[in-house]
């Protein structure tokens, strides 16, 4: 059962892949990042979960890795924060 699901968590992620490479030709612009990071924490999320074995762990060590990914996304928003208010010249 347990090489089954990580055969299928795999195939999601080759699908996820496609629809990334999909979204880079259609989608441009911010519509296109934001597809783009969406999909790319939705992989993330499920490496962690099925090969990181994130469903086996314990409930502290869940809260500490919501709070990376918290602390990830305050810094990219520190960054396109900065980016997007230094002027052009």
């Amino acid at each position: 059962m347990r090489i089954a699901s990580a055969v299928i968590v795999w195939i999601v992620l080759l699908v996820l892949l496609g629809l990334t490479l999909a979204a880079s030709f259609v989608f441009s612009g911010i519509i296109g990042l934001t597809v783009a990071l969406s999909i790319a924490t939705l992989k993330s999320g499920l490496v962690f979960w099925r090969y990181m074995h994130g469903s086996e762990v314990s409930g502290l060590l869940r809260i500490a890795a919501l709070g990376a990914a918290f602390w990830v996304f305050v810094l990219f928003t520190f960054v396109t924060a900065d980016y997007l208010t230094r002027g052009l010249s």
